[in-house]
């Protein structure tokens, strides 16, 4: 047989796998692919309700292990598990919220398997394990994993930035200046009302090292920053902008 037919035997033969592939794995990919939608609206803070949840949690479970898919879905089916586990956190089940945190868990380390890189996960895992065995040092290596893959990432900042900076005093110097860089990067980013909203619900001990770090922040964004925090807390001073009760014309 010449080259040319070979060639085109080839090709054809690679287009029946493709073809193959595409009709084995649609049908999987058609009933997975709800579910990772609808994580993805849950992760942006649109709520949904725990039997639709529970759904999609059933058709991933469905496809059982074959899945071309799988590190999408894992990273869907660990959202969707946060989000039911956070409700029963919420109310007075603690039967229910145990046993959703035991799903949680073992569903945030398969995902992790297969997504590594995902700074998101490595800070609900992080959370995770707080809250089913207590802090531990230990786990500041999920934090540490989260702010070296995803440093920044606004989403994910405005979701770690209130957790990491109610742990300050227990970060030691390199993760507590990630931290506190974060911050800054926050009001430098022009997020000047949520910054301002994670700092008013800041332990009082802990603001003034996020204020010093500040001095960093053009000082624009120090000054809007100031203007949305003073609704807050009217009488915290951020570098290098004066507080209306301080300026003279004022008076």
């Amino acid at each position: 047989m010449k080259r040319s037919g070979l060639l085109r035997l080839a090709t054809v033969g690679a287009g029946c796998v493709l073809l193959g592939w595409t009709i084995l794995t649609f049908p999987i990919l058609s009933r997975t692919a709800p579910a990772e939608r609808l994580a993805g609206r849950l992760i942006s803070g649109v709520p949904a309700k725990a039997d639709v949840i529970e759904g999609r949690l059933a058709e991933i479970e469905a496809t059982g292990s074959f899945d071309p898919g799988r590190a999408a879905t894992k990273r869907a089916e660990a959202i969707m598990r946060l989000v039911l586990y956070e409700e029963a956190a919420a109310s007075t089940r603690t039967d229910l919220a145990d046993a959703r945190l035991t799903s949680l868990r073992q569903s945030l380390r398969e995902a992790l398997h297969f997504i590594p890189s995902d700074p998101y996960l490595w800070l609900v895992l992080f959370s995770i394990e707080n809250a089913a065995v207590g802090y531990k040092s230990d786990h500041l290596e999920y934090l540490r994993m989260s702010y070296r893959l995803g440093p920044h990432e606004g989403w994910i900042s405005l979701k770690r930035n209130p957790v990491t900076l109610a742990m300050l005093p227990a970060l030691d110097a390199e993760l507590a200046d990630d931290v506190l860089d974060e911050f800054a990067a926050l009001v430098e980013n022009d997020l000047h009302q949520e910054a301002a909203a994670i700092f008013a619900n800041t332990n009082p001990a802990n603001r003034d090292r996020i204020l010093a770090r500040l001095a960093s922040v053009s000082e624009p964004n120090r000054r809007r920053f100031s203007q949305e925090l003073a609704i807050r807390l009217p009488y915290v001073a951020v570098p290098g902008i004066p507080r209306e009760d301080q300026r003279p014309w004022k008076r």
